[in-house]
């Protein structure tokens, strides 16, 4: 995906910008890491942080709109008994119409072992832990190698909006994929093989939680993201996201257990 960089940009405050700058941050935070500081917990802070800053007070032209997004992120004050899953995505939706939705996703993290293609850290009573919970739950796969071979449209107009003629064999790559948890427990596998059910979390972030696609809605997901409910466990990092369309600005006064979460600077 750090190709796009490449590409004249037709405006600063495009989808294609954004997800040029959150490929910037996820390369930048994956070298830094490997090998010497290669633990999931480290990265996924250090990026979270990163990609909030990004979308925080920004504006996105979208084609016959405009998106603003404001965001934030959180720890846990304390270590919980039981974590479920490394982070926790909310998201705060108000559409040009007016309707206003909020759901949540739970992510777990796994690194890619040292000079092999398998993904060791990953547990599949962890994930299945962490799906009955949230449905739309889902893995974010950190790869010191370039990730390809995605399921994820290789027609460049259909990813950034545009319509520039001649890309139609242009093909993404990224150093963090997100994969659905249902589909990982189906396979059954925990090496690259993965790669073929997912899609760039920069992708995830702008043309799906951005919209309110591939949330969960249900109060126990829900109330389990925001600390309210802890008998199976918090993620242990809160990213805040509140998008606004057509207009409207993004509001990020939700609710949530301000006691368990505090805010990162």
């Amino acid at each position: 995906m750090r190709i796009i960089r490449n590409i004249t940009s037709t405006g600063k405050n495009t989808m294609k910008t954004l997800s040029s700058d959150m490929e910037d941050a996820i390369y930048s935070n994956v070298k830094e890491h490997y090998p010497d500081s290669w633990y999931e917990p480290i990265i996924t802070k250090s990026l979270l942080k990163e990609l909030s800053d990004i979308l925080n007070q920004r504006t996105i032209q979208i084609p016959g709109g405009t998106i603003r997004t404001a965001s934030m992120l959180n720890i846990l004050a304390e270590d919980p008994e039981h974590e479920l899953g490394d982070f926790g995505i909310l998201a705060k939706i108000r559409y040009h119409d007016g309707q206003l939705i909020e759901g949540a996703a739970i992510f777990e993290s796994v690194k890619k072992d040292h000079e092999k293609n398998i993904f060791s850290n990953l547990k599949k009573d962890v994930t299945k832990r962490i799906r009955a919970i949230s449905h739309h739950s889902m893995l974010l796969m950190y790869d010191y190698d370039c990730i390809t071979g995605m399921a994820f449209p290789t027609s460049a107009e259909a990813i950034i909006g545009g319509q520039p003629h001649g890309w139609d064999t242009w093909a993404p790559y990224t150093h963090a994929a997100a994969v659905q948890s249902n589909i990982a427990l189906e396979l059954g596998v925990k090496h690259t093989g993965l790669y073929k059910t997912s899609q760039p979390f920069s992708y995830q972030l702008c043309y799906r939680y951005l919209f309110g696609l591939d949330l969960d809605f249900q109060k126990t997901a829900v109330d389990t993201v925001k600390g309210f409910k802890s008998d199976k466990g918090n993620p242990k990092f809160l990213f805040i996201i509140s998008a606004s369309h057509g207009g409207y600005e993004p509001d990020l006064n939700i609710e949530y257990d301000s006691t368990k979460y505090l805010e990162i600077k």
